[in-house]
């Protein structure tokens, strides 16, 4: 049987972040990972530069700053909205107006 596939948007990197989100996203993908096929676009904080294969799920970075929270969501949102071809999934799940493009 196919795996549904997830992307998942949040300017945090997950796995260099500890608040509520990322624990979210880090407990829910991890324990869903035999069933569901899960990558998550974060943004390039906490210097979060690679694509990672990190417990099954597939981490990629995406353009972002450390700058002031509007400003580093609208160059997130930008590099999101110029991968929209690429990005292929069953379900999309964003956190605050991550990935408002989608």
């Amino acid at each position: 049987m196919k795996k549904l596939r997830l992307a998942v948007f949040n300017t945090q990197p997950p796995h260099l972040y500890f608040g509520g989100v990322e624990r979210r996203i880090i407990e829910t993908t991890r324990r869903l990972r035999t069933e569901i096929d899960t990558t998550v676009y974060s943004g390039t904080k906490a210097g979060f530069k690679k694509s990672s294969l990190i417990n099954g799920i597939s981490f990629v970075p995406c353009f972002s700053t450390d700058m002031v929270f509007p400003l580093d969501n609208w160059f997130f949102n930008r590099t999101l909205s110029g991968a929209v071809n690429m990005i292929k999934a069953d379900v999309y799940e964003s956190h605050a107006i991550s990935g408002y493009g989608f």
